[in-house]
């Protein structure tokens, strides 16, 4: 009876810990940026639908950093009702890998010839190779030690909106999604970023192709709050707290106070309420807008505006979010940047999005 009693409680424990070792611990929620969270490809992306009356600006209740008040005020401003189609944006940056990946198929850099099954119709052309993050190659090679989960760097604006082009033709298998198009003949897809004339950039938004976030839609997403409510335009995207508060900013931000001088791997700190990661901070982040210090210039006296492109005439376009070397007050929702069409720094990157 003994040994039948002793080899049940053997028994009992082996099981124990078999169950045990065959059970997997639940995956974090990733919204606190742990090391369990997951991995993200610069492409995942989630759908953004605005109230149908439109986004309705107000003017701020808190108080903005001392300078050019206009420029901290974000694009959703009092007087001013805006309408967005539905759209899709992407959960992170694009990472060096996702670009690299896109860059080399583009550009044949692993042979093939351009027309042949798989390939591209035609060579893409780019002003730069992109960056892995911000001291990172930067010759077009590939990245496997980890980092090429950082963003993209040392990409112009052209740069980005030919890629865009590239990453819908090859994952589409053809130009027809393509969204940007030559301004004079809008059936030539624009396939070279060296030649690439600013003022003759045709956007069909219609398209269901990859391409970068009208400065609308970045602000939209990055203020995004799950009750309604907008992000007030003095706090980080998904702060707590306004730009004074280091610990609010510091959970959802790379930015100077933090990054030790680096770009991170996208996607480990707090997602905001859509689930959208560094919206604020890492790198600041190219949209498709020609700036103007005025947010409607281009609106023609219309409200609501609906899917607006930006200003009509100017030599530079927009950038948002802030970045690594950033203090903190440059990382605000409603902070708008902007730089000319042609520079690539360590410091400035870019998120897609899309037509559902």
């Amino acid at each position: 009876m003994k040994k039948f009693i002793r080899f049940l409680i053997f028994a009992i424990l082996i099981t124990l810990i078999i169950t045990g070792t065959g059970c997997k611990n639940p995956v974090s929620s990733n919204t606190g940026g742990s090391e369990e969270s997951e991995t993200f490809d610069g492409h995942s992306g989630v759908k953004v639908t605005s109230p149908s009356s439109g986004i309705v600006g107000e003017d701020p209740t808190g108080t903005l950093p001392a300078g050019t008040a206009s420029l901290y005020k974000g694009v959703f401003i009092n007087g001013r009702t805006v309408k967005l189609t539905a759209y899709m944006i992407g959960k992170t940056e694009i990472t060096y890998k996702l670009w690299n990946e896109v860059y080399r198929w583009a550009t044949l850099a692993d042979g093939g010839t351009a027309g042949e099954t798989g390939q591209p119709a035609q060579l893409y052309k780019f002003r730069n190779k992109g960056r892995c993050g911000k001291d990172g190659l930067s010759d077009g090679s590939a990245v496997n030690d980890g980092t090429e989960l950082e963003p993209v760097t040392t990409v112009t604006w052209g740069d980005c909106i030919v890629w865009c082009n590239a990453y819908t033709e090859k994952v589409k298998g053809g130009t027809g999604d393509c969204v940007y198009r030559m301004g004079t003949d809008h059936s030539a897809v624009l396939k070279d970023a060296t030649a690439l004339d600013a003022n003759n950039v045709y956007a069909n938004m219609a398209k269901k192709g990859y391409r970068l976030p009208t400065e609308a839609e970045w602000e939209y997403a990055a203020r995004y709050k799950s009750d309604g409510t907008l992000t007030p335009v003095q706090n980080a995207s998904a702060a707590t707290a306004d730009w004074n508060d280091s610990t609010a900013t510091g959970k959802v931000a790379w930015y100077q106070a933090n990054s030790d001088s680096n770009t991170h791997i996208v996607g480990k700190k707090t997602a905001n309420d859509l689930g959208i990661y560094d919206m604020s901070g890492n790198v600041s982040e190219w949209c498709y807008d020609r700036f103007n210090d005025d947010p409607q210039q281009g609106d023609g006296g219309t409200s609501p505006v609906t899917d607006p492109l930006g200003a009509t005439t100017g030599s530079e376009r927009v950038r948002r979010g802030g970045s690594l070397s950033n203090h903190a007050k440059f990382l605000l929702v409603g902070k708008r940047g902007r730089s000319t069409v042609n520079i690539a720094e360590d410091y400035i990157g870019f998120r897609i999005a899309w037509r559902p």
